[in-house]
């Protein structure tokens, strides 16, 4: 046991080190193109079981070797183990709950330190991004939802890979981006590079984005329209701006924070799905981490444009777009989002919400709607000509075909 948290420490210590460096965990370039699909096991050390947890008692520092927290009758409190490694943190540095893999012996996530919460991710850290499929397909860019990193879409990777190339990103602040300030400027920046660094040229891609993901990936379109081939919005239907959006942001964000650490990770049935069996959620988000903490720099990124309205932004895109939403999820602004596209199209999958993509009930339909708008996309004009009138005449009767739950007045009241 002594040589076994020996090596753990040394681990442990060498992936803060690269961390703090900027280095990359297992020394590849952010940007090398890697298939997860086709790649080995993470890199987990070899004991099973759980780790030769570190005496509390006979702790008087963190053990991050960049903290100088030292430990007190006034802060004893502040000290926790890290279910990974073992040794004792204080509440800064061991704040992350992560899933950990089944050696462990946990069904729940657990508390991690910092260089443990990268070791142990279902994503590896070493990289910004991953590609799956051949590199002479159709490029698909996956944008994940709020709070999560780019492991949240490994699923939809895995489903859709056999047909397109696949590309998933990390956004300033999340996964391998951890630390860096989320902006849209940043987040149009690291979609970029992913598509250049993945894609042969022209480098051109449908770039999908779930809930948050969806307003990077308009500003991407919006501002690099000759790299977009069409844009996927899936379930986004709040504008960014106004009072009530306001106050729906904040809401969420002092809700997460009055949730005691340790309980934060049953959020996620709430915020995702609760009709989604948990088995469809380990992975995609308790696996890679769910980074609450990340929640008021997400609304600070999203209200950058203001008083820009988000319809706006979407009309300033010329090409094709798809909004997808479940029939259980709010679609307020999803009208108005419509008419303001300038070639767009709305489609409501029945009796699901916000997880419509990983739902057993639904995902057939759904990668179905998403692989005949990439093949529309890849094979027609990019920019399809479209009178006006006409255009706005057939979007009303898409609207009150597909989003029937919603009344004539709130359409017209869109309009």
């Amino acid at each position: 046991d002594v040589e076994l948290a020996k090596v753990a420490e040394l681990r442990r210590r060498s992936l803060a080190i690269k961390m703090e460096a900027g280095l990359p965990l297992d020394f590849r370039p952010p940007d090398t193109d890697f298939n997860p699909l086709s790649a080995g096991p993470l890199s987990v050390p070899a004991a099973p079981g759980k780790p030769h947890m570190v005496d509390k008692q006979r702790v008087s520092e963190c053990a991050a070797p960049a903290c100088d927290v030292r430990f007190n009758k006034w802060n004893r409190r502040w000290k926790h183990h890290c279910t990974a490694c073992g040794h004792v943190f204080c509440a800064d540095c061991a704040s992350r709950y992560l899933l950990l893999p089944e050696r462990f012996g946990e069904h729940d996530p657990q508390r991690v330190c910092d260089a443990c919460y990268a070791e142990h991710n279902a994503v590896s850290f070493a990289r910004h991004f991953d590609a799956a499929g051949a590199d002479d397909a159709p490029a698909l860019v996956l944008l994940p939802a709020a709070l999560c990193n780019r492991g949240s879409v490994l699923p939809l990777m895995r489903a859709w890979a056999a047909r397109y190339r696949v590309i998933t990103v990390d956004l300033p602040g999340f996964g391998s981006r951890l630390g860096e300030p989320l902006t849209v400027d940043g987040a149009v920046l690291a979609i970029e590079r992913a598509v250049k660094a993945a894609t042969r040229a022209p480098h051109k891609a449908v770039v999908y984005g779930h809930s948050m993901g969806a307003y990077f990936a308009v500003e991407f379109a919006s501002r690099r329209p000759g790299m977009c081939l069409g844009v996927v919005l899936a379930h986004v239907a709040n504008e960014t701006h106004g009072s009530h959006q306001r106050m729906m942001f904040d809401g969420l964000g002092h809700v997460s924070r009055g949730v005691p650490a340790s309980q934060l990770w049953k959020l996620v049935p709430h915020m995702y799905g609760r009709d989604v069996p948990r088995a469809h959620l380990d992975e995609p988000f308790l696996r890679t981490g769910v980074q609450y903490e990340m929640w008021p720099d997400v609304c600070a990124a999203l209200r950058e444009r203001e008083p820009d309205h988000f319809a706006r932004r979407i009309g300033a895109y010329p090409g094709r777009i798809l909004f997808l939403h479940g029939a259980n999820e709010l679609k307020v602004a999803l009208p108005r989002f419509v008419l303001h596209s300038q070639h767009g199209t709305s489609e409501v999958l029945d009796g699901v919400g916000l997880l419509a993509a990983y739902d057993p009930r639904s995902a057939e339909r759904y990668a179905e709607l998403v692989h005949r708008f990439v093949d529309e996309c890849v094979a027609g004009p990019q920019f399809p000509p479209a009178n006006e009138q006409q255009r706005r005449d057939s979007l009303q009767r898409r609207l009150y075909r597909n989003t029937a739950q919603l009344s004539r007045a709130e359409l017209a009241a869109a309009m």
